[in-house]
Order: C-alpha cells, then structure tokens, then sequence
C-alpha cells in the first residue's frame, strides 16, 4: 500500500462526518478530485497538498512555497509538510488533524499513535481525546478488538505539521503500513469507519470541553416484576454515546415451560442515565408457572457502532399477589414469556 492514496479516504470520510453531525466545518489541504494534475499525470486526489494548495492559493505562496532559497531536492516536500499548517493558519481553524500512516523498521510493530507538540496543554488534551474515543470505536468492531491503540499521546518537537501550527494540532498515525495486518486494516471500510467516528468524536467532545470517558453500562439492577404487569426497568450507563442506542439482551437462563429469545430494542432519543425502559413478563394459558428468575447479559450499541461490555444481570417474574401455581413435578406448565421493551414517554 502507499500511504499517500490510503490516506485521502480517511480524510474525506472525517470531513463528512464532521459536517453531517454538524460539529465542524472543514477546510482540506489536499482535494479528492478526480481530474488530472496535469504535470504529474495523476488524478488530483493522489497530488500532495503542497499542489493543491498552489493550485487554489496562487496568491498566498507563503503557505506553499515557504523555502524558496532551498537547493536541496527534498525542498518541495519540506514545503508540502509546512504548507498544512500554515493553511490551518491562514484559514483561522479551531484545530488541524493530521491523518497519516506510521513507518517501522520492524515489521511487527503495529497500532495507532497521535503526537501532539509537547508543551501544548490544547495539543495534548486533544490528542488524548481523539486516542480515547478510536479506542472505543476501533475496538468495537469484532476483526478489530484487539486493535492496538496508546494508552497515552507521545508529545514530540520534531513533526513540522504540529510545530509550525498556530492552532491544536496533532498527528493521527491510523496505523503501521509496514505491518501486514495493519496495512490490510487500513485498506478496509470496516476499519476505516471506525478510525474516522473515533477521531471525530475526540475533536467534538474536546471542543465541548468534555475530556475521555468511554461507553460502558455501569449497573443494571436486579429486576421484580409481576406476571402481565409492565414494570420499569432501568439500565444505568457512563459515557457519551451516539444516539439512537440498540439494548440487546441475552437470556443466559430460562425457566422450564418458558419461551425465552434475544431481544433488540431501539432508544431513539438522546437521554442521560439511567434508560429507562418497560419489561412484560406475559404468561397465556390456564396454568401459572410461579416464580421464575431468568438471568441475562444484556450490552448497549450506539449509532457509531460502539458497544458496551455486557453485563450479567436478573429478572424475577412472579404471580399476582394471591394467584396459586399450578405446576405439577412431572408437567411443564403452557405459560409462555414475551419480553417487550419500550422506551417511556
């Protein structure tokens, strides 16, 4: 793979998904225009920035031409570096994300990293939150669970994009091109989409001041309920998910004479913790089964993806106040279980 026309699909995917949640207009140093630079014979979209912005920018060769006495014939790609942050500069941005792929001398290293200027407190607050949140995003998908992420961004002196920026920037390295795996990752949708929710996510929280806090159920308690009685149920939850949310259950056990199946159930409005939602324990037929208690593991999924480690928990369902049961030892009783959930009103 080569870096330079992997990195382009990230970068248009992140602009869209900052501009369809509507928390942040972009401005791009390179294009994904399919037209030809005529000089190269490339499609504009595989055209370094340091072109595009000399394309668009006639007029500002500060930003693209910054070392115009330079000889040495690395000197238009040492002003492609500069001219990035000197654009983010010239148009005023509230932050300049870098996207590239890291380099290693051994191909076993492998992961995401994001480097931020060090010194800078904005630099390393953002970093540390757009790490956080592709953590949370990148590890939810199944191939990927196991994705190597920082614990912590590395604060450098020497990456020009950071250092010649007026604004937060940082450098988010998506990955390892010269890890088998990782270059294979960094070529899939799956990956891809995960990567660009978790930066996105990172700069917008940031930017509203709200530091790392991954997703994750932190209680669901025990539950009593009464047969053909709705009852409240509540599912307490950290983080800051995307709404609408799944809450998928898992009936782990399932009393004799029940019928128990994997439910699926939507909140569509963005609520703090606890959600709340309605449980019916519905029993048909002429014999009452007593009481059952079913235990069940039940996660949370946002519209990003992200999932939350399940949490074991239990339901007790018992007959109204008074009812007998009429459950023999050698018959199972033709009551059955549906469980319903609905948000509240």
């Amino acid at each position: 793979m080569t870096e330079d026309f992997v990195t382009p699909y990230f970068a248009r995917d992140l602009s869209a998904k900052l501009i369809d949640e509507g928390w942040a207009s972009v401005a791009k140093a390179r294009t994904n225009d399919v037209a030809i630079h005529a000089p190269s014979g490339r499609q504009w979209w595989q055209v370094s920035a340091r072109y595009w912005l000399q394309q668009t920018l006639p007029q500002e060769p500060d930003i693209w031409h910054s070392l115009p006495g330079a000889t040495h014939s690395l000197r238009e790609a040492d002003e492609d570096i500069r001219s990035r942050p000197k654009f983010a500069n010239y148009v005023g941005a509230a932050a300049a994300i870098n996207l590239h792929t890291d380099a290693s001398t051994s191909p076993t290293t492998r992961g995401t990293r994001v480097y931020y200027h060090t010194g800078r407190v904005a630099d390393q607050e953002l970093a540390s939150n757009v790490l956080c949140y592709m953590k949370e995003a990148i590890q939810s998908v199944g191939n990927y669970s196991n994705w190597s992420v920082a614990g912590t961004p590395v604060g450098v002196t020497n990456k020009g994009e950071n250092t010649h920026a007026q604004v937060p920037s940082i450098i988010v390295e998506l990955g390892f091109h010269t890890n088998a795996e990782d270059a294979l990752a960094l070529q899939n949708d799956y990956f891809r989409e995960a990567a660009v929710n978790g930066i996105a996510k990172g700069w917008h929280l940031n930017s509203q001041g709200v530091g790392c806090e991954p997703l994750k159920i932190t209680s669901i308690p025990p539950l009593q309920v009464t047969q053909n009685v709705q009852a409240d149920w509540t599912v307490h939850f950290e983080g800051h998910p995307q709404f609408p949310l799944k809450v998928v259950g898992v009936f782990k056990t399932c009393p004799s004479g029940w019928t128990c199946s994997q439910f699926t159930k939507n909140v569509y409005s963005d609520t703090a913790s606890p959600l709340h939602l309605t449980w019916d324990c519905n029993v048909s037929g002429s014999e009452n089964p007593g009481v059952s208690t079913f235990q069940l593991e039940t996660v949370i999924i946002d519209d990003d993806g992200v999932r939350a480690a399940p949490v074991a928990h239990t339901v007790v369902c018992s007959p109204p106040s008074g009812a007998i049961a009429s459950r023999s030892a050698d018959k199972k009783t033709s009551a059955t279980a549906t469980v319903s959930f609905q948000k509240q009103p």
